[in-house]
């Protein structure tokens, strides 16, 4: 896993911290993250995700000066991604066929499931550890 960050943009910090977060959960499968302006006065970047196989996929993501807020747009553009290019659930849901949803509990950046969220809600980074 990499990323590869061609941006100068405000809060593109955020966008790259985010991005490893994600990229924790979804170890161990190759995947290369490139982070690009799209609209630098609007703190808005590029994804650009190349999966094992070669596919290339690319998403926006709007940037604001929270840092869990980042980290939930990234993992849903990311998980998109994953998802178009896997042709399946991604993270799944443990015990269910459905992906675990990126969405803010509290404070933190979390995966949940979205049918059940106290069935399973996991910090996003931390959904393979325990």
């Amino acid at each position: 896993m990499s990323v590869q960050v061609r941006s100068t943009t405000q809060h593109v910090d955020l966008v790259v911290s985010a991005v490893h977060r994600v990229l924790r959960d979804y170890a161990p499968e190759a995947v290369h993250v490139v982070i690009g302006d799209l609209e630098p006065k609007h703190s808005s970047f590029t994804l650009t995700a190349s999966f094992e196989g070669g596919m290339t996929i690319g998403h926006a993501v709007l940037a604001t000066e929270d840092a869990e807020d980042v980290c939930v747009a990234v993992a849903d553009q990311l998980q998109d991604m994953a998802i178009e290019n896997r042709f399946g659930a991604w993270p799944r849901c443990p015990g269910h066929t459905h992906p675990l949803w990126p969405s803010r509990t509290g404070d933190v950046a979390s995966w949940v499931c979205p049918t059940e969220p106290a069935h399973c809600t996991r910090p996003i980074g931390r959904l393979l550890t325990r």
